[in-house]
């Protein structure tokens, strides 16, 4: 007598490999997530990398760091009309080899190119489109406040509309190239050729008009702030203008909508806010931030890229932005640091 030969498989082992192969994916899945994201935050890193061997670049051929705003040489432009002033990643194009579009701003062109350039862009920003001047990196601005009290040994980058003599050169490098932060990450970063400054005129690029407006720049005043695209220290900082900081604005009596929530983006969902922030807060403390988790990539002065830690010591992060800590205006100008802080 012949015995039946099964063919297939029965209902219970069939779920039992539906069962098996679906806790396998369910443990891959992470995997490939952790492993995409560390390729895009070592892209990113990379990005930033270009940017400080850039500025160091600019620095070799000028004799001075690259201004946080500043204006665009008077041979290049067409006319008196053409576009004057504009942010260090406009005046950093011909070192990251995009002369052509340097160009095109430099001559005036109306509106502005706003061409996208992928090293100006984190990929892990997932909120921001493709296109335009979208822009994910900012400069260390130095110490929060206003512009009449910026000065080389705070940070790296100054603003040279206000001032036409402040610049940062070789000499002001006290604290060292590879010890002074040059760039961070920022999620609300905008546009790299937009002046996000409260100390100008509503057309500061009218050659027949002061560019400053001196009801807000006055040292009676002092109201000016920048908030774009830079980050700051604070002497004593607001939990706002932490690495990785709440970014929330609610003001006046009728908050707005979504007060206290810090939106989710298309791949990273949203959260409550742990403090909310006043708009004073919220403008001007330009901190780092990024959507890697854990902390931002940071660029240093002699164009080194590392990650820094979203727990590092506020006053050590404060100690790595000044270019000379004894000479700024820290309240702990003589603290000593090793090479463990930024483990």
């Amino acid at each position: 007598m012949k015995r039946k030969v099964r063919v297939g498989f029965t209902l219970v082992e069939l779920l039992v490999v539906i069962a098996i192969i679906g806790t396998l994916v369910g443990l891959l899945l992470p995997a490939i997530q952790r492993a995409r994201e560390s390729s895009r935050r070592s892209t990113c890193l990379n990005n930033m990398r270009q940017l400080g061997l850039a500025a160091v670049q600019y620095e070799g051929r000028m004799g001075s760091y690259p201004g946080l705003f500043d204006q665009l040489p008077d041979q290049r432009r067409e006319s008196y009309s053409a576009e004057r002033w504009t942010t260090w990643a406009v005046i950093l194009l011909p070192d990251l080899d995009r002369s052509a579009i340097f160009d095109a701003y430099a001559t005036g062109h109306t509106p502005l190119p706003e061409m996208y350039l992928e090293t100006m862009l984190c990929p892990s920003d997932s909120a921001k489109s493709r296109s335009g001047s979208v822009n994910s990196y900012v400069a260390n601005g130095g110490l929060a406040g206003p512009a009449i009290t910026q000065k080389p040994a705070n940070g790296p980058f100054l603003n040279r509309i206000y001032d036409r003599h402040a610049r940062v050169v070789e000499g002001h490098w006290r604290d060292g190239t590879d010890r002074t932060l040059a760039f961070s990450e920022q999620i609300e970063a905008g546009p790299y050729d937009r002046i996000g400054w409260s100390g100008l005129t509503e057309s500061p690029n009218n050659p027949d008009d002061d560019p400053l407006d001196h009801d807000m720049v006055d040292e009676d005043q002092q109201k000016d702030g920048i908030w774009n695209p830079v980050f700051v220290w604070w002497t004593q900082p607001p939990q706002c203008a932490l690495i990785n900081g709440p970014h929330c604005l609610c003001q006046g009596s009728d908050p707005m909508p979504g007060c206290g929530v810090v939106a989710g983006t298309g791949r990273y969902l949203g959260k409550l806010c742990s403090k909310i922030c006043t708009e004073t807060e919220r403008m001007p403390n330009a901190r780092p931030s990024s959507e890697h988790g854990g902390g931002v990539n940071v660029v240093f002065g002699s164009g080194r890229a590392t990650f820094l830690r979203e727990t590092i010591d506020y006053k050590v992060f404060r100690a790595l932005m000044t270019v000379n800590e004894r000479r700024s205006d820290s309240p702990l100008p003589d603290l000593v640091m090793d090479d463990s802080v930024l483990q």
